[in-house]
């Protein structure tokens, strides 16, 4: 391996390490300006990447926003899914649709990831609930590791949408993923606390 493959794995990794991840948590919210909420018909163009240019690569920020309120028996969690349109760049001279395409599975696979601990939040099982408060907090935890390595490993098998093959792969796994669970396309759980 010569210097030169190894200063582009190098600079693969360290713009992979770059992607946003803004938590919010319990009664906290971020700041909503620049901030676009997920939906299945959000449609985005380089316009919306407002925080300016990056000379090798472009990337995608989002926010997951997750809240907890509880009043007796029930515990209400919301989890929400942004882009960042403030933080997110373009790549200096290059913007093309295809690597678009790239970014913005960048937030779908984010909000797959949602959809996933929505589905976990949904089956807590509790009758305490201090213990099921912990038990959110655990699996949104949880869910943020498992979102950021998986962006990762996005980026790492794709090249950052180099190797087209990985890229239609990766496209048509997070498309499935998304369908998979549009059962919990809905922001809020409800958790109803077992009786003893």
């Amino acid at each position: 391996m010569n210097i030169q493959s190894i200063n582009k794995n190098i600079a693969a990794i360290l713009s992979s390490l770059f992607l946003s991840f803004t938590l919010s948590t319990c009664a906290s919210s971020p700041d909503k300006s620049g901030h676009e909420l997920w939906s299945d018909t959000l449609t985005l163009s380089w316009n919306d990447f407002r925080g300016g240019e990056l000379p090798d690569n472009a990337r995608m920020a989002y926010v997951f926003d997750f809240s907890i309120n509880g009043d007796g028996n029930v515990i209400t969690c919301e989890v929400k899914t942004f882009m960042d349109k403030n933080n997110s760049q373009k790549m200096k001279g290059h913007r093309s649709d295809y690597l678009l395409q790239h970014e913005i599975s960048h937030l779908k696979l984010a909000e797959a990831h949602a959809r996933m601990l929505r589905k976990e939040l949904s089956e807590i099982k509790e009758s305490d609930f201090k213990k099921a408060i912990a038990k959110t907090e655990q699996l949104y935890k949880e869910h943020i590791k498992r979102d950021k390595a998986v962006q990762l490993q996005y980026d790492t098998e794709t090249n950052h949408s180099l190797e087209k093959d990985k890229q239609e792969e990766w496209n048509s796994k997070i498309d499935s993923l998304l369908k998979e669970l549009a059962d919990y396309s809905d922001t809020q759980v409800t958790i109803t606390l077992a009786q003893q």
